[in-house]
């Protein structure tokens, strides 16, 4: 869990991040774009895309996939969503990253194999036929956003490696 309040200066990550808000909620700054991400919403980030989080009064737990880009039989069929930002929210994956995120604490000979498949599984679920994954949530200016959150900046964060689980 990410303590309430924190704010994470503007950073990148080396890999594209499919990130599942399993508790709480952050905002999530790009340059052009802004999204308020609750529990049960999706988004990605590109390698490199510099953004910053504002974590809710209420903490976030987050899980965080990073395919490896050496995996091209994983990361190819995924380019067009690992490749730019992207948002949506999606009950049934959110799911399938709480089953996710409580075999990471298992310490089995499975445990790598069942990881594997169940971060496959939620990289390729789409919308349904005929329905486009759903628009941002509406945007409020920083300065909004931290009177309403009451935002304090940390001395120190943590990066996690791939499948991350962000707490």
């Amino acid at each position: 869990m990410v303590c309430a309040r924190t704010v994470l200066a503007p950073h990148v990550h080396d890999r594209a991040c499919f990130a599942v808000m399993l508790e709480g909620a952050f905002d999530v700054s790009f340059r052009e774009r802004f999204f308020d991400c609750p529990a049960s919403s999706i988004h990605t980030e590109p390698p490199g895309e510099r953004h910053s989080n504002q974590i809710s009064k209420l903490g976030a737990h987050v899980l965080v996939v990073q395919p490896d880009p050496r995996r091209e039989e994983v990361v190819r069929p995924l380019a067009h969503m690992l490749e730019r930002v992207t948002y949506r929210q999606h009950a049934g994956i959110a799911g399938m990253a709480a089953k996710l995120a409580r075999e990471l604490a298992m310490a089995d000979d499975v445990a790598p194999l069942a990881i594997e498949a169940m971060a496959l599984e939620m990289l390729v679920v789409r919308p349904g036929p005929g329905r486009a994954p759903r628009p941002s949530r509406a945007r409020i200016s920083p300065a909004a956003r931290e009177q309403r959150r009451g935002v304090r900046t940390p001395t120190s964060t943590g990066v996690g490696g791939a499948p991350a689980r962000h707490r």
